[in-house]
């Protein structure tokens, strides 16, 4: 009875073509995503904002705020949105005390869901294009932020690939975070030094009422398998190489 082992399966060139054609599969998948689109009409989703004032490096202010966003409806291409806050601002008195001040809020956007404009010269940071590359400037109301990159970021327990959007000036710098397939927003890092105080503020996607995407929780996905593959189909060569020079060496011998 013949037994075949898992360095003889994989030297077969049956194995070899399939491990290639999974290696392509996996990377075009990975660098040529498909574009998918949200919101739409009804749909909703929340971000926590935190923010802190240092001055001379003690925390003096802190201010925290939870917004709901609502799609209520659409007139053509314009967004009709709701917002709700809850909003809390804590301020710190000389004697070591701090006061707080808590209140809530409601307030309405209309945005050009193609355009992502919502006033003259001002585009919403909840979205972004899907179809953009390393090096392009987006439009961030009233920034133009570049792309600089991909990370891999956890959001609620999912694994998620976003695009790093990063615009700096002096004294002050953001970084965004936007989910890849879909373009929406996940996380904001703003950073201020003006003389001896220091901004640093933070907003990051908490829930939504949509899904991500298959394709979008895919993509790491397809990254690992490319270079598990690749490990796989290099082994097998070098397996083969290892048995080519074994042969030769004995041969020599028999010489």
């Amino acid at each position: 009875m013949m037994r075949f082992s898992a360095a003889d399966l994989l030297r077969r060139r049956s194995a070899r073509l399939i491990l290639a054609a999974v290696i392509i599969a996996s990377l075009v998948g990975y660098t040529y995503p498909l574009a998918l689109t949200v919101p739409y009409v009804k749909d909703y989703w929340t971000y926590r904002y935190t923010e802190s004032i240092f001055i001379d490096g003690d925390l003096t202010c802190i201010f925290n705020a939870n917004w709901s966003y609502y799609v209520v409806r659409s007139l053509g291409d314009v967004f009709i949105i709701k917002v709700n806050g809850t909003s809390r601002h804590r301020f710190s008195l000389r004697n070591g005390s701090w006061i707080s001040l808590s209140w809530n809020d409601t307030s309405w956007f209309t945005v050009n869901a193609k355009t992502r404009m919502y006033r003259s010269g001002y585009y919403t940071s909840w979205w972004i294009p899907q179809n953009i590359n390393l090096g392009d400037t987006i439009p961030v109301w009233n920034i133009n932020a570049r792309v600089v990159g991909l990370a891999w970021v956890m959001v609620n327990g999912r694994l998620l690939e976003c695009w790093i959007l990063r615009y700096e000036r002096p004294m002050e710098e953001y970084t965004f975070l936007y989910e890849r397939t879909t373009g929406f927003f996940v996380k904001m890092i703003f950073k201020r030094v003006i003389g001896k105080s220091r901004i640093v503020a933070e907003r990051i996607f908490v829930k939504a009422s949509f899904n991500w995407p298959t394709l979008a929780l895919m993509r790491p996905i397809l990254v690992l398998t490319a270079i598990a593959t690749f490990l796989l189909l290099l082994f097998s060569y070098l397996e083969s190489l290892k048995r080519l020079l074994r042969r030769r060496k004995e041969a020599a011998i028999i010489i």
